[in-house]
């Protein structure tokens, strides 16, 4: 699952990052960023997901958007995070997050941190029921019998 994409918010996010099928949370760190040309004359449109073709014309648009460079120019971001790119467990992934989003000057979903600690308690509540043998439907079908 992807938490967010350098793609999100009209290609506005600074990371990228995902469960790794291998295990762990994948996070990726762009160098730059498009930053749109102040005054924004035409601002990037959003997905439409009303419908297929409704989503396909807003696709259409944010393409011929990006693609005319008269609306946006390249930003570097800020050295210290810069290019970082890791396969790590999910508390350490937590860590490098909350740090990144500490350092400042990264675009990030307010809600990434969120979603990855429950992800986290998640798998760790799932551990224990493997790890002692139960689970919620074994017991309801215990009591049922």
């Amino acid at each position: 699952m992807s938490y967010c994409r350098w793609s999100s918010d009209a290609f506005q996010c600074d990371l990228y990052v995902y469960d790794h099928y291998l295990g762990g949370l994948s996070i990726n760190v762009a160098t730059r960023r498009r930053k749109p040309i102040d005054p924004i004359n035409n601002p990037p449109p959003d997905y439409d997901c009303t419908d297929a073709f409704t989503l396909r014309d807003s696709l259409k648009k944010q393409k011929e958007w990006l693609n005319n460079e008269d609306n946006w120019e390249w930003y570097t971001l800020p050295n210290k995070w810069r290019g970082f790119s890791a396969l790590v467990p999910y508390d350490e992934g937590i860590r490098i997050l909350k740090q990144i989003k500490e350092h400042g000057g990264y675009n990030m979903p307010d809600t990434l941190i969120q979603e990855v600690e429950h992800e986290l308690q998640r798998q760790m509540a799932e551990t224990q029921c493997i790890d002692t043998g139960s689970n919620s439907n074994d017991t309801q079908d215990n009591e049922e019998r």
